[in-house]
């Protein structure tokens, strides 16, 4: 008898070191997706995976994903961890329907990373990129279209955290919402790189910082950017009293309803070498918002140049 529990032992145990063997290899630093990959394989370079999804739960934390070649890659799926998805050389397409594509929720300490995706929201798709929470997201030559709350909408909430969003060389066209929408909540803080991001043919904002909803402070920086043919503002910061800074740089705001707006107590935009042209209002200042032209900028062609400090800054 002793014998027997003995060897059942072993086989316990040999079974346990093979579960863990089976679950280190589960997780590998890089993997990769195709057209022609299959979900129920490890998502290696020779036997790639068919979805992000797959590949999500095959990737470590802080590893990457590649695309071996062009194709669709899945709906909607959500991102808990440091993460790269890379795929620049190829069209790496994510199609959703009535739903948020991607949603971020990673650790407060944890750093995720998307770049050469073309994520399209179909029928009454809310947002492209939802970001809750993590250090730091950065979005770089991507598309995201068709989405009716934002193409890219950060919200975070956690009392005391700063979350930072940086977009490049990005283009948002065609959301019946906002094209980048800021709004954190509960105390929670954002800051905001956007260069060369092109936002076109919204239904909204083109781009709207938003602090009326923290205790925070929203901090942004633009430059290198087009905020063109938006139904409302081509970028709008909003506040009641907390901090929300926004300096305009080298960008243009053509053809929206507002070029540029400061609305509300704590809201302050100030822009330096950019375009304010066709819009039917260039700059707007209200309830105690504050927009501030430095002596570079040019308006020209707009039904109103609108409100603004009068005293060009230095």
């Amino acid at each position: 008898m002793t014998m027997r529990i003995s060897w059942l032992a072993a086989l316990a145990a040999a079974a346990l070191l093979a579960l863990a063997s089976q679950g280190a290899q589960a997780q590998a630093a890089r993997t990769f997706v195709s057209a022609s990959g299959d979900d129920t394989k490890p998502c290696s370079r020779t036997a790639p995976c068919k979805t992000f999804s797959a590949a999500i739960s095959k990737t470590a934390a802080g590893g990457e994903i590649n695309c071996v070649d062009s194709g669709p890659f899945g709906a909607f799926f959500s991102i808990q961890k440091a993460l790269s998805i890379v795929c620049d050389d190829v069209r790496a397409e994510v199609l959703v329907v009535n739903n948020d594509a991607i949603t971020i929720s990673a650790g407060a300490g944890d750093d995720v990373l998307l770049s050469g995706l073309h994520i399209r929201g179909v029928t009454t798709s809310f947002s492209g990129v939802r970001v809750l929470q993590a250090r730091s997201v950065a979005i770089r030559n991507s598309t995201i279209r068709g989405f009716h709350v934002a193409g890219i909408n950060v919200i975070p909430s956690v009392p005391g955290a700063t979350i930072s969003l940086q977009a490049f060389d990005t283009r948002l066209a065609e959301n019946p919402g906002v094209g980048v929408r800021v709004k954190p909540a509960s105390g929670a803080s954002a800051n905001v790189m956007l260069s060369g991001v092109h936002v076109s043919g919204g239904g909204a904002d083109g781009a709207l910082f938003d602090a009326s909803a923290t205790t925070g402070k929203v901090n942004g920086l633009v430059r290198d950017s087009v905020f063109a043919s938006n139904a409302t503002n081509g970028l709008a910061v909003v506040s009641n009293g907390a901090a929300a800074v926004v300096l305009v740089e080298s960008s243009e705001a053509i053809d929206n309803a507002t070029g540029l707006s400061a609305s509300g107590s704590g809201a302050v935009v100030r822009f330096t070498k950019s375009d304010m042209s066709a819009n039917a209002t260039a700059v707007s200042q209200a309830n105690a918002g504050v927009a501030q032209s430095f002596a570079t900028n040019a308006m020209a062609g707009n039904a109103a140049d609108g409100s603004f400090g009068a005293t060009p800054l230095q």
